[in-house]
C-alpha cells in the first residue's frame, strides 16, 4: 500500500470513528486552509454550519495563537477547531477543561507526565507540545447573520495545534521551547501518533471528560491543578493593559490565575497572558 493509501485509510478510520464518539452535525477534513478557527467560525456565524462541529486542516497557512500571534503550523502538526454551544454559566472553565482532555488524551504515550500552562497549552518536559486558542461568538452575531430567536446560545470555537510528528531538529528557533510527541513517546514506533490516531485520542478523552462533569460537577479541577505547570512558580501575568506578578497559588473555581504578591495578597486573574514564570 502507497504513503498516501496509508494516509487516506487512517483519515477516514478517524473521520468514523470521531462521529461515532460525537454527534457532530458538520465534520470537515480540508488539505490547505488560512485558519481553522476564522474559517469555521465564519461558516457558524453566515448560518451554513450548527455546532456542535469540528474542522480539520493538513496545513494551515495564517494560523493565529493568543494575543495575534502567528500559529506556527509545520507538517506533522494536527490542527482542527471544533464549534460547541457555550454555556456563559461556565464558560471561564473551558479552556481549562479543553486543556486538561488533551493532557489526558496524550499521558498514556509518553514518558513525561504533561502539564498545563494556564489557562490551556499543553508541555511536556518543560516544552510545548499543543496550543490552544478558544474564541466566542456572541449571540448578538448570530441574531444579526441568521435571524435566529433570543434564546439561542452563544458558539465556542475551540482551536488546537498538536505536534505529533514534527521535525524541530531543523527548526532550531523553535527546537529549545517546543517538542513533538514522537520525541517524547514511550515508544520508538510512529504507530499511533499520527495526527488521525491524536485527534480521535482527544475527542474521545473530551467526551469522556464532559460526561463525567455532566454527572459529578467540576470532578477534574483538582487533578488539573497537579498538573500546572505554574504552580508554586513566580509569574508575570498581562491582563488588558495591566501586568500582575505573583506567586501562582493555584487557580479558583471560575479558573482565576491565583498570584500571591510579595506581602501574601492574593490577585485572582480571570484573563490574561502569561509573560514569563521562573522557579523561586
Amino acid at each position: 500500500m502507497t504513503h498516501h493509501s496509508l494516509e487516506s485509510e487512517r483519515r477516514k478510520r478517524a473521520l468514523d470513528e470521531i462521529a461515532s464518539i460525537i454527534p457532530f452535525r458538520s465534520i470537515q477534513w480540508v488539505e490547505s486552509i488560512d485558519s481553522t478557527n476564522t474559517h469555521l467560525s465564519q461558516e457558524i456565524k453566515d448560518g451554513r454550519i450548527h455546532p456542535p462541529a469540528i474542522l480539520i486542516a493538513t496545513t494551515q497557512t495564517r494560523g493565529a495563537g493568543r494575543g495575534g500571534n502567528n500559529w506556527f503550523s509545520p507538517v506533522g502538526c494536527l490542527m482542527f477547531s471544533l464549534a460547541i454551544s457555550l454555556d456563559d454559566a461556565n464558560s471561564s472553565l473551558l479552556p481549562l477543561r479543553f486543556g486538561f482532555a488533551v493532557a489526558k488524551a496524550i499521558e498514556p504515550l509518553v514518558r513525561f507526565r504533561p502539564q498545563i500552562k494556564w489557562p490551556n497549552d499543553v508541555y511536556i518536559a518543560g516544552r510545548k507540545v499543543c496550543g490552544i486558542l478558544m474564541e466566542a461568538i456572541s449571540s448578538s452575531v448570530l441574531l444579526t447573520k441568521q435571524g435566529i430567536d433570543l434564546n439561542s446560545q452563544s458558539v465556542a470555537i475551540i482551536g488546537a495545534g498538536v505536534n505529533c510528528l514534527v521535525d524541530f531538529e531543523s527548526m532550531p528557533m523553535l527546537s529549545d521551547r517546543a517538542t513533538s510527541l514522537h520525541k517524547v513517546a514511550k515508544i520508538t514506533s510512529e504507530d499511533g501518533l499520527h495526527p488521525e490516531d491524536i485527534l480521535v485520542r482527544i475527542v474521545h478523552a473530551w467526551k469522556q471528560c464532559e460526561d463525567q462533569r455532566a454527572l459529578e460537577g467540576e470532578w477534574w479541577l483538582q487533578e488539573w491543578q497537579e498538573l500546572s505547570l505554574l504552580h508554586h512558580q513566580w509569574v508575570t501575568v498581562q491582563s488588558g493593559q495591566k501586568m500582575f506578578e505573583g506567586l501562582c497559588v493555584g487557580v479558583d473555581t471560575d479558573g482565576s490565575l491565583l498570584l500571591a504578591d510579595s506581602k501574601g495578597r492574593v490577585e485572582r486573574i480571570l484573563a490574561g497572558s502569561i509573560v514569563d514564570y521562573r522557579s523561586v
